[in-house]
């Protein structure tokens, strides 16, 4: 049913009619609009606190609608963004990287642009010779914005062909950090071009230290109609150590139409080690431990994680720590199927209550859980929320 005639009947019954969604595309870099609603299916979009979304438009060529636009022009793998509005607001961004043309049907396929686009720069030399980037008692979410605005600037015969359109504040966390060579060479935390590490890496790894934040960028058009992405850091994470007074509540019966509730420990780990720079007897290492855990009487479970260009052991410690944070314990992360579109982003709180005695008992489940990830079908609008208990 197209949308027009889902307007037609939600009037005729009364019923409030369903969003309209619509599809643009942009050229990447100079943001000009390509194409203002490129005719499609869309299975689902979603959003992740730590990943990479992708959305695939199946394009019909027999569509009348697709008629006088050129479709192969306006949709090049890499240089063009498919945007996705619903009632004309954005609601997701990616860069198209991949097309495919089977039997009269175009399939195009979109990643999550800040994501993608940055694990797929390098902070490497720019001419032959080295670089880096240093910082002393340096503030961790400045130090995050350093690095981003390394990433954008980047020219080529003067042409900015890294700048895709990101927006910073400027938000302190109040946690300093080191990034520096020491004078004699032997612990060594700086951002070095040598490494040629990811963009994606270098940022990642700075958030996941212990006592380290958590971001995102929101999509938004300037004034102009231009494409933009706001950068959003949160600290300790985004929406807060705990939840504020006034959230979303969803319920069962109500709003919640399904759930899935998982207990997965299979990938968990009591004692963690950060492998870091050297090889052999240089190698460079620390660890963590959930003694609480062992304590308790559950078996040890190891595991590593490398970061062989650091070398500094307070920066490999807070590695460990954080990684074992992370897989300490059985990971609990719910999914919520939803009727509609909840006006909520990852990182954001939201009140459920559930009813089912078989598994909550008498008393219905009355909690507080914060979103990790976003799933959202367009027609009929349903949308699936993966969250996370506090911790």
């Amino acid at each position: 049913m197209s949308d027009v005639m889902a307007a037609a009947a939600a009037a005729v019954t009364g019923a409030e009619p369903p969003p309209a969604y619509t599809y643009a595309t942009y050229d990447l870099l100079s943001g000009v609009q390509l194409i203002d609603h490129l005719p499609g299916e869309l299975s689902d979009y979603g959003r992740q606190l730590h990943g990479t979304a992708q959305v695939t438009l199946t394009l019909p060529v027999t569509d009348p609608r697709l008629s006088g636009l050129d479709v192969w022009s306006t949709t090049l793998p890499r240089r063009t963004l498919l945007w996705v509005l619903r009632d004309g607001v954005p609601v997701w961004d990616g860069i198209i990287t991949a097309r495919r043309y089977q039997r009269g049907v175009v399939r195009l396929t979109a990643r999550e642009t800040v994501r993608w686009y940055l694990e797929r720069r390098r902070f490497r030399p720019l001419t032959s010779s080295h670089r880096s980037l240093q910082f002393n008692q340096t503030d961790q979410l400045a130090i995050f914005r350093a690095i981003v605005q390394d990433c954008l600037d980047v020219t080529w015969n003067g042409l900015r062909v890294g700048d895709i359109g990101i927006d910073m504040g400027n938000e302190m966390s109040g946690v300093l950090r080191d990034r520096r060579t020491s004078p004699d060479g032997e612990e060594d935390s700086a951002y070095q071009s040598w490494n040629f590490d990811t963009y994606l890496d270098m940022l990642d790894d700075l958030a996941d230290l212990e006592n380290g934040f958590e971001w995102r960028t929101d999509p938004y058009l300037d004034d102009q109609g231009r494409p933009r992405r706001r950068l959003v850091l949160g600290y300790p994470r985004l929406g807060g150590a705990t939840p504020p007074d006034d959230v979303l509540t969803l319920e069962y019966p109500g709003q919640i139409v399904d759930w899935d509730w998982p207990e997965d420990g299979a990938d968990s780990a009591n004692w963690i080690a950060a492998i870091g720079a050297g090889e052999e007897k240089g190698l460079r290492w620390s660890s963590a431990i959930n003694s609480a855990e062992l304590e308790g009487g559950y078996p040890l479970l190891e595991a590593t994680t490398a970061h062989k260009s650091v070398s500094t052991p307070a920066t490999l410690q807070a590695l460990a720590a954080a990684e074992l944070a992370r897989v300490a314990g059985d990971i609990v992360v719910p999914e919520l199927q939803v009727r509609g579109r909840p006006n909520v982003s990852p990182g954001q709180w939201v009140r459920i209550r559930i009813a089912d005695p078989y598994r909550f008992g008498d008393q219905p489940l009355d909690t507080t859980v914060r979103i990790v990830a976003t799933r959202t079908q367009p027609s009929p609008e349903m949308t699936w929320l993966d969250v996370e208990e506090a911790r």
